[in-house]
């Protein structure tokens, strides 16, 4: 039978006599500034659920805001009571329906939430049809099975997939990882803290390297190079990532990087203006070269021209257009 907790009467219980109870304190937001300063302004406008037990009442809905609450100095808290603990699906449950329409949660917390919805013991079909729609996920089964495979995910980890917000489809490659590796990539990406689409290439180019070496991601991801990188506080933590990733992208397309070694080389050789730019596909997939001039007055144009037209018969112009025709045979 479902509990309607609207029509219990709302008191004012000392916050001192309320303890938490980890069945339903999933959230990974211990900050939540907005509801601390809610609750600064305006107090506990959302009553808190309880349960009686034990001389103690124990917190069905409202973690954070009692949490916020105490640190605000407030001395007690409007809840609704229930005389016994209604059972852990039953608390989950209420848990769910008393936030969702004053909150959204992170896709690290949904699989914190299904995770303990499957110790409590609710069945599979039940997960899909009643509880993925609740937290606003589509009713599939392999989404299912994707958010239980986030339960022996580290803490650290959990913090950090829901402090950057980072969605599923992005990490789901630590699903394949071993603890190890997850533990290597925490590690880096919590310094370096990049964005969820420079999340997704980071982590791409590590699993697929780790497949084309036939190695586990740990050996990729800590080696004396990226160490080096990772040490060298003079340089901010965007250069790093994309250093990071240079050295993964070498690693990944070794075939590529040398091609593109060459034709930067040859490029350099030609000795252009600089505003005549010389252009390839960007993985070489043709063997076709494109020439830009940039120029706003004719005496500009003509000088580009000019070295433009002796770079044409030079030797390093027939490197370049080698490279761009090997690039198109292999």
């Amino acid at each position: 039978m479902d509990i309607d907790l609207s029509k219990l009467p709302v008191n004012l219980i000392p916050l001192g006599e309320i303890q938490p109870d980890p069945l339903t304190d999933f959230s990974l937001d211990t900050g939540a500034k907005a509801l601390e300063e809610s609750i600064r302004k305006l107090g506990v406008t959302h009553p808190i659920a309880l349960w009686r037990g034990n001389g103690k009442y124990r917190i069905i809905c409202g973690h954070r805001r009692a949490r916020h609450a105490r640190s605000l100095g407030h001395k007690d808290i409007p809840a609704r009571i229930l005389d016994d603990q209604p059972g852990p699906v039953a608390c989950l449950k209420l848990n769910i329906l008393d936030n969702i329409d004053h909150r959204s949660y992170s896709d690290i917390e949904k699989g914190l939430i299904l995770n303990k919805l499957v110790e409590a013991g609710v069945e599979d079909n039940d997960l899909v049809n009643i509880y993925l729609p609740m937290l606003d996920l589509h009713p599939s089964k392999k989404l299912l099975e994707d958010f239980k495979k986030t339960g022996p995910f580290s803490p650290g980890l959990k913090s950090l997939l829901h402090a950057m917000n980072i969605p599923i489809r992005v990490f789901c490659v630590f699903f394949r990882w071993e603890s190890a590796d997850r533990d290597a990539a925490e590690k880096l990406l919590a310094s370096l803290r990049p964005g969820v689409n420079k999340w997704r290439e980071f982590l791409e180019l590590a699993d697929e390297t780790a497949k084309r070496e036939n190695s586990a991601p740990v050996e990729i991801l800590v080696n004396e190079d990226i160490n080096s990188i990772m040490e060298n506080n003079e340089i901010p933590a965007n250069k790093k990532y994309d250093s990071i990733c240079h050295i993964l992208r070498e690693r990944r397309y070794p075939a590529f990087s040398s091609l593109q070694r060459k034709f930067l080389l040859a490029l350099d050789k030609l000795d252009l203006d600089s505003g005549t730019k010389v252009r390839a596909g960007k993985y070489f997939e043709d063997d076709e070269i494109k020439i830009e001039l940039k120029f706003s007055r004719q005496e500009e144009l003509l000088a580009q021209v000019e070295k433009l037209s002796r770079a044409a018969g030079s030797e390093a112009m027939r490197e370049l257009i080698r490279v761009i025709k090997g690039a198109d045979q292999k």
